[in-house]
C-alpha cells in the first residue's frame, strides 16, 4: 500500500509506525479519515480511537468493526487490493459534510457503547454475579 500511494503521488496520505500521547492526538485531529487494513485483529483499539475523535474509518471485515456500515461511520471490506482502492477512492470524494456527520455517528457510537460511562457498569453487573451479590447479566459472553 505504502508503493501505491507513493506510486500515486498521494501526499497527504500519512504512513506511521506506533505513536502515543500528544503525537497520536495531533495525528487523529489532523486526519480525515483512518485506515486500518489488517488480517487479523481481536479489537481494534485504533478503530475506537480512531471514532472517538470523530473520524469515518476504513477496515477489514478481519477485524470486529462491521457495524461501521450499520452506524454510517464508515466502511468493513473485503482484504482485496481492488475493493481497498475503490473504497478510499469513493471515501476521499465525499462531500466534507457528509465525512463530517460519519465522523460524528462513529463518535456517537464508541461513546455510547465503548466508553467507559458504558462499560463500567456491566462490569460492575458481572464482578456482582460472581460474587453471588446480583443476578447474571444479560449478554454475558464467559
Amino acid at each position: 500500500m505504502i508503493k501505491l500511494s507513493n506510486d500515486l503521488k498521494l501526499n497527504r496520505v500519512v504512513w506511521k509506525d506506533f505513536v502515543m500521547g500528544k503525537d497520536k492526538d495531533k495525528l487523529f485531529r489532523s486526519s480525515d479519515l483512518f485506515v486500518l487494513l489488517s488480517h487479523s485483529e481481536n479489537f481494534g483499539l485504533s478503530i475506537a480511537e480512531a471514532l472517538s475523535f470523530g473520524l469515518p474509518v476504513i477496515t477489514t471485515t478481519n477485524t470486529p468493526w462491521k457495524d461501521l456500515e450499520k452506524y454510517k461511520c464508515g466502511w468493513c471490506i473485503d482484504l482485496k487490493m481492488k475493493k481497498i482502492v475503490k473504497t478510499i477512492e469513493n471515501a476521499i470524494c465525499l462531500n466534507p459534510k457528509k465525512i463530517i456527520l460519519m465522523g460524528k455517528r462513529g463518535r456517537a457510537w464508541v461513546v455510547r457503547d465503548f466508553s467507559d460511562q458504558s462499560i463500567a457498569p456491566k462490569l460492575q453487573s458481572a464482578y456482582n454475579w460472581i460474587l453471588n451479590k446480583g443476578p447474571k447479566p444479560k449478554n454475558l459472553i464467559f
